[in-house]
This record gives structure tokens, C-alpha cells and sequence, in this order.
């Protein structure tokens, strides 16, 4: 990853996961997106997440073994198309200014801001399934953070607007028999 990614962070209200109030939250809240590249450089190592996934490409077991090299391929010709096609721009400018952490930074923020008003002391912690900050990283925050209790939200990313699916396909469209 970029700069940025190394060092992501995991905990809204506070690195040490105190929900802003400098003791242990009673609540942490794992709140997961499916993430963005950082950068046009690592445009195709986060297409080759997507591609590794299960979910995503599904080949027979007789066959499992090419499932790296398959994914890798299908990464590297989607980049260069993408690359292709924007005339440079994926290089010009950094895709995260798409916001995509930065929005879902935000959202955590709210949260913790609206639970912190009714008196609830929680830290949020984000979790992104294709790119850093990773799962097993927010989790290994949150064990850090010694909350009490946990709570769990899935975040949609939509050119900026929460909602949408996480962690599955989209439902399939039902095929109509022509009369």
C-alpha cells in the first residue's frame, strides 16, 4: 500500500480505542466496507483481492491450484484496461481522493458522536475486506482497545453515499421465459 496504508487507522475516536473519553470504551463497533486502492500503483494488487475471493470467482476444485495465477491475470488485464481507458489519470491523481476511507473515517466519527450524546462510550473501528485497514487488523485493535462489548455494522460504498451490500453477491435477476 501507500504511506497512507501503512500506517491506517483503525480506531476513530482514539488510537487507544477510548471512544474520546480516555478510558476503555464499554463498546467497540466494527464497521466494515469493502475498501479502495490507495493509489493508481496499487490499483492491481487490490483487483487481485477481489479476484482471489470465493465469492467473486468461483472455479471447480480439480482446478483450485490455478486460482492465484487466475487471479493475478485477471488483476493485472483489469488494471491496464482501467489505466488505458482513463488516459492517465488513475496515475495523475491518487484514488483516494475518491474519499472512500476518508467517508467511511467520517461515518465512524458520527457514530461515535451520536452514541457519545445518549451516553454510550464507544470507539469505532474500521475493517475493509479488499484493502487495508484489513479485518484481522481493525480485530487485533479492538482486543488492543479492551472493550466490553461489540457491535457490528456493514458499510456500503456508493460514489460517496452509504448502503449497499457487503460480503456477498448481489441478489441475482430472476430470467423471464419469453411467452
Amino acid at each position: 500500500g501507500s504511506a497512507a496504508a501503512a500506517a491506517p487507522q483503525f480506531a476513530v475516536g482514539a488510537a487507544s480505542g477510548t471512544g474520546g473519553t480516555g478510558a476503555p470504551a464499554k463498546l467497540g463497533v466494527l464497521l466494515l466496507s469493502q475498501g479502495a486502492p490507495d493509489s493508481a500503483v496499487d490499483l492491481e494488487s487490490y483487483l487481485f483481492n477481489i479476484f482471489q475471493d470465493p465469492e467473486v470467482v468461483t472455479i471447480p476444485k480439480s482446478v483450485l491450484w490455478a486460482k492465484t495465477p487466475l487471479a493475478w491475470a485477471i488483476a493485472k488485464s483489469s488494471a491496464a484496461g482501467l489505466k488505458a481507458s482513463t488516459d492517465g489519470l488513475l496515475d495523475a491523481v491518487s484514488i483516494s481522493e475518491s474519499q472512500q476511507l476518508r467517508t467511511v473515517q467520517q461515518q465512524a466519527a458520527a457514530l461515535e458522536a451520536a452514541l457519545r450524546e445518549r451516553g454510550v462510550s464507544a470507539s469505532a473501528f474500521i475493517a475493509m475486506r479488499y484493502w487495508e485497514p484489513y479485518i484481522p487488523q481493525a480485530i487485533q485493535a479492538i482486543k488492543e482497545a479492551r472493550v466490553r462489548g461489540a457491535g457490528l455494522g456493514a458499510l456500503g460504498w456508493a460514489g460517496g453515499r452509504a448502503g449497499g451490500r457487503m460480503g456477498g453477491r448481489p441478489p441475482r435477476a430472476r430470467r423471464r421465459r419469453a411467452p
